[in-house]
This record gives structure tokens, C-alpha cells and sequence, in this order.
């Protein structure tokens, strides 16, 4: 098979792939060491097909990081915002590897065999840069965008976990050379080396096999970049090695580096040659370089510029008269860890760090290594400690040390000498980080670089971060411990009390809050879906959470008390400025319904909503295409149309219809301003989380009697606006809006209206071809078949969700499952007897739930039983709602713009939420990952709504975009591209 025949090529490399998100952590707040946790990586090749999946060991994403490129044309304020011109090396392992579909790819195959006879796991290498788009009108917004360049391969564990290559080509100590800048680049003037030239090139990892004679350089980040995000010319790179007597430089192979290739990114940046015998051995005892030829003139189609003769030229060993400079040289002894090199330890834990030291890529024995605190204000200074500040190497060049947790830090953190005005002498910070250098006699080790920005941020140091010391409680209660710890956070994360407020007692302690407080707080450090996210939080300190959250019967306010915090409506203050909220078009016209008009709901008296009439009136041909197969099983009691196959279609069909109303309810929550109406916000969100349960409750029936539900469908996913599936409530569109009372009028209670809307128990006004109904028809067909149809070992295919979601094994638990699908969505009505009303008040259905928003105050019972809209108020401030544009679509977003941009990573997380529930369906336990995808979609959302939808003037992006008239708002059809 030829080469370019392989299924590899043109293949994708995707981040988890139906799983949540990974997270970037920092690990501390002064030094960074941002890491990356929980990611999967995942092999698709050309022909659609996985090819393989692996665990990455988390991996410090910022090693090795310059300033590949920058601009001071641009305003200073902006200039800050320096990391669009950044780029970083990084480098891991995958483990857990699982092979799948490799036909038709020689390369994976030959990829595996090397994997199975070296431990199964493969190394990663990454280079992140930034720049993708230097423009002032959008790179505020695209700055998580970045170009990938990186290769995979064979894993070894006598290799450093986080260093690719066994040998480094750097900067340091060499001469750059005074190219003279590009003409339309006269704005490059940052300076990383602290030289009076900028740094052309950085740092590039290689190896040398000796068997194969073969030369390997990793040059992914190690030139630098122009403003428009290409390589720069810098003219004829070459490889060379100096001879010891003329001085001369050899150059190694027949043709230059070509990185000018079209192809260079995609063949990974490596430069591949094999070497001479004579180059192989003189290369195991001499230095590496990369020079230019010095002699030319450089020319292309943007750039021009010709070499100095200021800087100092080499002569060339190969071409008389040709003249070299020096670019990157070989630092000869290389020291780097070996293992993890940061980590966090509680009070008297210990961490072990190994070091490797080299000389060309082979073990240094007997050499004594030194570490050393670096000056902190930490208190106490010596919290974290090195058992022993020297080791010696040992055959395999390592030397190890242990540190420990040795003293008692305070909580919360403090400062001896607060140097910055933002360093209080108080911080609600957990812990203290401690950094060690580390030295060697003639290694080229981390003081070398001094003014290197990863000096600077601490990434090429070992980080210890010391817990606070913490004793936990016998009877931990919210006020005593877990508030001060949970306040923090709902400080830190204001994006998070749309979704859960962590100060509030009474929003922690609902059930299904703290189920998932429960999951998220008890994963494994390294899934994605941890708790708290930052991972700053010690296992004593967590272990107390725990055990507060599993207090029974509820858990304990004080010491002494349990009551519940209330939720204050608070007025809000929009974060656009505005003269009046007509100028934001937030103007609500919409008037209250009869229903909320009149002081009681009268048992003797229809007042059913004239509109609501009119809306579902019988409409014998629906809208939306396919008609439900079941339906004549309601009107003419039909039963030959209850067939197997048909009841199957209809299930598919409820699947369907119950995923079809959730976008247009999430999209009216994300469109309310944190902090504002948050009882309404709170009211929406029930009913989501509802509408997610009879979800899965209804996919657990089709699969319980041997179907297989389909969500991730450019066909079953609905397209806004929209009808209903299966002909329901056919009369309706259901639009995506910005919450309103009428939106929520018009078409959420059109949605949830019941089949028997009626005060007049003897005269009932019956609405056809509602939800309800829909339902009654999949109950008859299911009692007409009997247990015949459910197929026991289907069982363990259905999705589990603790005790919410039953299984399905009978036609019994069939119906009862569709009975609490109903009772949720369209309830019993208000016509029950006063002995159900307290049922009815705690677990009002959507549609009464709707109307209570409609109409401004809960639905309570008076002293005669009647029901009436006259109780606690439900406030609604018109300003805490933002002007998002209706039914929005990628065809209405003006591309290359921050709603563009940001509308499309919303787009992506829902992708992935729709491939998560299919494998769920398809017998995947992970409901809860689904969920925390559901969860991360909010916080994108939330981007979404107050991007503006037209190009916004460049503005400060620390502050709130200022408003436009119409925002962003999420795009929910199937397909982007």
C-alpha cells in the first residue's frame, strides 16, 4: 500500500470524544504549572472509523513556552493580553490504550506491534501556539483557539514522562544573529533572551538511534512566527556539527531543513535524516547545531530582507566560501525530572521526584545533584522541605528526592513580605507553594535561564503545593466548616449560581444538588469531572464535605439549628449600559392570562384560556412530517395498527419529542443574567432536569422491549424553529427567545398543556393530540402485547441514574415509568381532591409550574381548597434578560466574529452531549459524564449570550462587552459544517 493510500492520513485527533471536557488547572495561583486533567485521545481515521483511544497522564500544558511573536502596534492595553503570541512544548503518555478498527493503516499496525513489546502505552508530544488570528476585532474571544502540532509514538519507561527526545537543541549562549526585521513586521521587538536581538529560534528536543544512524528533531516549537501566524524565513537551515581542529562546521545531509514545505505542519515539524557513519560517531561526542547560510539574500512574496555581517559567521566545513551563523546549539548535559515534577501534599506527605542527567544523550553516573528552595514568602518557609538537598546518580543517570510536608501550614494563606498590591496579607487561599531549583556540575539546568519566561512563571522548576493544615471535624456542619469553604467558590465562579449558588444552604442541600456534589467530590483526582475543579482542596478537607453531605436525615446547618436560607430576589442592574430598557428592546407587553386574573380557580366555572382553545383545536394533517403510527389506537381503537414495530417507531418518536422541547426551555434559562431572576430560573431548570429524566426513562422502555433509541441523528435532532415529533400538539411552532412571560405563555405552556385542562369536572374541555395523549397510546399497545415484548437481557443495556430512572423488565414497570413521565409533564390537574392538593404544591406539574411564572406567584390552596395564583411572589426584572436574537443559526451569524467564534465552540460541546446520551442509549453507564457535559454547555451558553452579533470596536476584556442591540445566542442545529 502506498503511502498516501494509508487511512492515517487525513485522519483526526479528537479531545474526548463524548466525554466531559478535560480541564486546564492551574496549580497555584502564583506559579501556575497549568495542567491538563482528564483528557482523552482519540484516533479517527479517514474513513470515519476509531482507530484507538488513551488516557493522557496529565500533562503540564506551558513547558518549554516563548514569545513566538508580538506586536506593539497595538494598543498597550491590548498588548497585555500577550499570550496570542505565546507557544509551548508539552509532552506525556497514554495509557489504557485500546486498539480498534487499524485496517487499512500500516502505520498504526506497525505503531501497535512497537507498543505491545514496550509496556502497550504511547508517548505524545504537542506544540500549542496562539496567534491564530491577530485581530483587534476578534482576538479576545478566539484566544482559546490555537494551531495543535504534535506526533505520537512509542512509550519507554526508561524516558522522562514529560521531556520528549534524550537531547536538546536550545537557544542559550548563543549569538543571535541581527537579521534585519521584515518590512511589514517592523513592530517585532520582544525580547526573550534578554540580547538586544529578538530570539529567532527557541528550543527543539531530538534523538539519535544508534542502531539506525537515524537523526530525529523535533522543531515543532523552536522557530519563530510571523504576525499572520506562518513560519519566518529565516533562509537555509541546516544541521552541522563542528570540527574540533579547523572550527569549521559540517553540515549534516544532502538538502536543508524544510520547514518553508507546505507540508511541514503535517508531517508533525520533524526533520528526519540518517546520518554517515562518520557523522553518527563524531555526533556521540560533539554538539548538535542548526545554522543558516549566511551569504544569500532571502525573498518571497511578503518578506524580504538580506543577512548582516555583524553578527559572527563559521565558516562551512562542506561549501567553500559559504558562510554560517549559529541559530540553536546543543546543550551538552541535560538535566530534567524524570516523573512528576509538582505535585500537592498534605501535612507530613511525602512526594518523590526523580532527576535524569545526561551528557549526548547518554547517563551520567556519580555526579551530585543539588536542590534548593528558591527565595519565598511563603509562611512558613519551610512547610515543604527536601529530606535531602543532594543525591548522587546512579547507572542510569537518575538521582532521587524526597520531599515532604514537613510543618503546619496556616489557613488561609499568608504572606511574610506582600510584595504586590494584590498580595494581601490575607488570602482565602488553601496552602502554600513551595519551588526547587536544581543544579549540576556542568548541566545547563533551569538558573541558566533566568530570563526566560518559564523561569519567570516557575513550569521548569519542581512545584510542591502544601496543603493547610486541617483536623476534621466529628460532626462537620455548614456553618462551622463547609460554608467558608463552598463561599469561596461561589465567589470565584459567578458563572456557577445560574447552575448551583454554593453560599446558599438551601440551593446545596437539594437532593439532586447533592447527589451530584456526592459523584463529582468522590471521582478520582484526575477525571475531568472533579471537584472542585481546581483540585485545591486536600483529601481531609474533601473527606469532611463528604461526610457533611451524607448526614441523614438532611445535612447540618449549625450546631445548635437547621434552618433554610431564603432566596432573595435581588433588582437588577444590567451589565450593558443603557438610558432605558426600551433602548434594549426589553419592553414587556405581554399581559397576564385570564387564569392568573381571576382571584380563585373555580370548580364550577371553565376559564381556560382562549388562546389555549384555539391553539389545539384538531388538526387532522400535523406539520412536522412523519404522523405517529399509534395514533388510531386512540380514535378508533384500532388495534391491528399496534403492532411490535409500530410501537417501537412511536417509543423512537417520544425519544424524540422529549429531547425536542429541551434546547428552546435551556435556551430562555441561559438567556437570564446571573444573579437575576432566579427563581425563574430555578423553576426552568427543574423542569429540564424533569424533561433529561423522561428522556432516559423513555429510551430504557424502546430499549427494554429490544429497540435501540437514536439521538445522534442529523435526522432525530430537532432544527428551530420547529413542530413537535410524532404530530403533537400540531398547531404549535416551538421557537428559540430570550425568556419572556409570553414566550413562556405561548409556547412552554403549549408544550406541557394537559390532555383534560379543565375547572369543570362535567363538562371537560379536551385538547387532542397533546403529550399526554401521545402516551396513552404507548400504554395501550404496551398492555395489549403483555410481558412478551420485554426481553430480559436488555436490562443491563438501560441507562441508571441512582433511583430516578427505573428499569424496565414488564409491562408493569413499563407503565409505571410512563405514568410519572405524564404526572411530571401534564400532572393531575387542579380538579383533584383537597387531600391531593399538598401533592400538587410541592410537585406542581410543568404546566402549572409555566403558568406560575406567568402569572407572578405561586399556585397555593386557600382555607375552602380552591386554588389560586396568590402566593409567594415570582418577580421578574425585564433587565436581567439579554436581548438574544431569535432562533438563531449559523446562517444568521456574520462569520470571523466573536459571536462566530463563540457560537461554534457552543455547538461542539452540544455535539459531543448528543454523542455522550448515544452511547448511554447504546448501554454506556456514564449518565453522570453526560451530565457534567450538560453542565460545561451552560457555561458556554453563557459566552454565547452576551457576545454581541455584530463585530464589536475592541474593548477591554476583563469588562463586559458593551451590548449591542441584539446578542448571540446558541445554535442548536445538528451540523456546523
Amino acid at each position: 500500500m502506498a503511502f498516501e493510500e494509508d487511512t492515517v492520513i487525513n485522519g483526526q485527533v479528537v479531545n474526548n470524544l463524548n466525554e466531559p471536557y478535560p480541564k486546564a488547572v492551574d496549580l497555584d495561583v502564583d506559579y501556575q504549572f497549568t495542567t491538563i486533567y482528564g483528557m482523552t485521545i482519540t484516533i479517527v481515521k479517514s474513513d470515519g472509523q476509531i482507530a484507538l483511544k488513551g488516557k493522557l497522564v496529565p500533562m503540564i500544558m506551558v513547558q518549554d513556552m516563548w514569545i513566538r511573536s508580538i506586536c506593539t502596534n497595538f494598543s498597550a492595553k491590548q498588548n497585555n493580553h500577550f499570550d496570542h503570541f505565546l507557544s509551548a512544548k508539552s509532552a506525556s503518555v497514554l495509557t489504557n490504550v485500546k486498539w480498534y478498527d487499524i485496517s487499512g493503516s500500516p502505520a498504526l499496525q506497525q505503531l501497535q506491534a512497537a507498543a505491545k513489546k514496550n509496556g502497550g502505552n504511547l508517548s505524545i508530544s504537542l506544540a500549542v501556539f496562539f496567534n491564530t488570528q491577530v485581530v483587534p476585532q476578534i482576538m479576545f474571544t478566539n484566544f482559546t483557539l490555537a494551531y495543535v502540532v504534535g506526533t505520537i509514538g512509542i512509550s519507554s519507561t526508561n524516558e522522562p514522562l514529560m521531556f520528549s527526545g534524550n537531547r536538546l537543541l536550545s537557544y542559550h549562549n548563543v549569538e543571535q544573529p541581527d537579521l534585519p526585521l521584515n518590512s511589514d513586521d517592523s513592530c517585532y521587538q520582544f525580547q526573550v533572551s534578554g540580547s538586544s536581538h529578538p530570539v529567532w529560534m527557541y528550543k527543539a528536543p531530538f534523538q539519535i538511534d544508534s542502531e539506525s544512524q537515524r537523526l530525529t528533531v523535533d522543531l515543532s516549537n523552536a522557530i519563530s512566527q510571523n504576525l499572520d501566524g506562518s513560519l519566518r524565513n529565516l533562509g537555509e537551515l541546516w544541521f552541522g556539527v563542528r570540527d574540533d581542529v579547523s572550527g569549521c562546521i559540517q553540515l549534516i545531509g544532502d538538502k536543508p531543513i524544510p520547514y518553508l514545505e507546505a507540508d511541514w505542519y503535517s508531517k508533525g515539524s520533524i526533520a528526519d535524516y540518517i546520518l554517515s557513519d562518520t557523522e553518527n560517531e563524531k555526533l556521540w561526542t560533539s554538539p548538535l547545531h542548526v545554522v543558516r547560510l549566511a551569504n544569500v539574500t532571502i525573498l518571497s512574496d511578503q518578506h524580504q530582507f538580506q543577512s548582516s555581517n555583524s553578527s559572527r559567521l563559521i565558516a562551512s566545513c562542506s561549501k567553500s566560501g559559504v558562510f554560517l551563523q549559529i541559530m540553536l546549539q546543543e546543550v551538552p548535559r541535560f538535566i530534567r525530572p524524570m516523573n512528576y515534577y509538582f505535585g500537592r501534599l498534605e501535612y507530613k506527605e511525602e512526594m518523590t521526584v526523580q532527576l535524569l542527567l545526561t551528557e549526548f544523550g547518554r547517563p551520567v553516573e556519580n555526579e551530585i545533584i543539588d536542590v534548593f528552595l528558591t527565595s519565598s514568602n511563603s509562611v512558613p518557609t519551610d512547610g515543604v522541605l527536601a529530606a535531602m538537598p543532594k543525591s548522587t546518580t546512579n547507572a542510569q543517570g537518575i538521582a532521587t528526592f524526597v520531599f515532604q510536608a514537613a510543618n503546619k501550614i496556616p489557613f488561609p494563606r499568608t504572606y511574610s513580605e506582600p510584595q504586590l498590591p494584590c498580595k494581601k496579607m490575607k488570602l482565602p487561599i488553601n496552602g502554600q507553594l513551595y519551588t526547587f531549583l536544581y543544579n549540576a556540575s556542568g548541566a545547563l539546568d533551569v538558573n541558566d535561564f533566568s530570563d526566560d519566561i518559564n523561569f519567570l512563571i516557575g513550569t521548569n522548576q519542581i512545584a510542591i503545593r502544601g496543603y493547610s493544615y486541617f483536623e476534621e471535624p466529628v460532626e462537620p456542619t455548614w456553618v462551622d466548616h463547609v460554608r467558608p469553604i463552598f463561599s469561596q467558590y461561589a465567589h470565584l465562579y459567578p458563572v456557577m449560581r445560574g447552575i448551583l449558588d454554593l453560599a446558599n444552604y438551601t440551593q446545596v442541600v437539594l437532593p439532586r444538588n447533592m447527589h451530584v456534589l456526592n459523584y463529582s467530590m468522590s471521582l478520582d483526582f484526575n477525571h475531568p469531572s472533579h471537584m472542585p475543579v481546581t483540585r485545591d482542596i486536600g483529601t481531609k478537607m474533601r473527606s469532611m464535605i463528604l461526610k457533611w453531605l451524607n448526614q441523614k436525615p438532611i445535612p447540618k446547618y449549625s450546631s445548635s439549628s437547621n434552618p433554610y436560607d431564603t432566596i432573595a430576589h435581588e433588582t437588577c442592574i444590567h451589565p450593558c449600559v443603557a438610558d432605558s430598557v426600551v433602548a434594549l428592546g426589553y419592553t414587556e407587553r405581554f399581559f397576564q392570562t385570564n387564569r392568573c386574573q381571576t382571584n380563585c380557580l373555580n370548580p364550577s366555572q371553565d376559564t381556560a384560556d382562549q388562546y389555549l382553545q384555539k391553539l389545539y383545536t384538531r388538526t387532522h394533517f400535523p406539520r412536522n412530517g412523519r404522523i405517529r403510527p399509534l395514533l388510531k389506537l386512540i380514535q378508533s381503537y384500532d388495534t391491528d395498527v399496534c403492532s411490535l414495530e409500530n410501537l417501537k417507531l412511536q417509543l423512537q418518536q417520544a425519544v424524540e419529542l422529549e429531547f425536542a422541547t429541551i434546547p428552546p426551555y435551556l435556551t430562555s434559562m441561559y438567556s437570564i443574567v446571573e444573579g437575576c431572576n432566579t427563581i425563574i430560573y430555578q423553576k426552568i431548570r427543574s423542569v429540564v432536569t424533569h424533561k433529561m429524566q423522561h428522556l432516559l426513562q423513555v429510551a430504557n422502555i424502546l430499549i427494554a422491549i429490544g429497540g435501540r433509541p437514536i439521538i445522534d441523528s442529523n435526522i432525530t435532532a430537532p432544527s428551530y424553529p420547529t413542530r413537535l415529533p410524532g404530530g403533537v400538539l400540531p398547531n404549535l411552532e416551538v421557537t428559540l427567545e430570550r425568556f419572556s412571560r409570553e414566550h413562556v405563555y405561548k409556547v412552554f405552556m403549549g408544550i406541557e398543556v394537559p390532555h383534560n385542562l379543565s375547572i369543570d369536572t362535567y363538562n371537560p374541555l379536551v385538547f387532542n393530540d397533546t403529550i399526554g395523549q401521545f402516551y396513552q397510546e404507548i400504554s395501550k399497545c404496551i398492555i395489549h402485547h403483555g410481558d412478551s415484548i420485554f426481553k430480559q437481557s436488555q436490562t443491563e443495556k438501560q441507562a441508571m441514574w441512582s433511583h430516578i430512572i427505573k428499569v424496565i423488565n414488564d409491562t408493569s414497570s413499563a407503565i409505571l415509568a410512563i405514568q410519572s413521565v405524564t404526572h411530571q409533564g401534564e400532572g393531575a390537574g387542579p380538579t383533584q381532591s383537597n387531600s391531593k392538593i399538598k401533592i400538587i404544591k410541592h410537585k406542581l406539574a410543568h404546566f402549572y409550574s409555566f403558568e406560575e411564572i406567568v402569572c407572578g406567584n405561586c399556585l397555593v390552596s386557600n382555607d375552602e381548597g380552591q386554588l389560586c395564583y396568590k402566593g409567594a411572589p415570582i418577580p421578574f426584572d425585564p433587565l436581567g434578560v439579554w436581548p438574544m436574537q431569535r432562533n438563531p443559526r449559523k446562517d444568521k451569524i456574520p462569520p470571523n466574529t466573536n459571536c462566530y467564534t463563540e457560537a461554534k465552540a457552543f455547538h461542539g460541546v452540544y455535539r459531543a452531549l448528543l454523542k455522550r446520551l448515544q452511547e448511554v442509549f447504546d448501554g454506556d453507564k456514564g449518565v453522570l459524564d453526560m451530565i457534567a457535559i450538560l453542565e460545561s454547555l451552560g457555561v458556554h451558553a453563557r459566552k454565547v449570550m452576551w457576545t454581541n452579533l455584530s463585530p464589536p470596536s475592541p474593548v477591554d476584556p476583563t469588562e463586559y462587552p458593551p451590548c449591542a442591540e441584539v446578542t448571540c445566542g446558541p445554535v442548536w442545529d445538528y451540523d456546523w459544517d
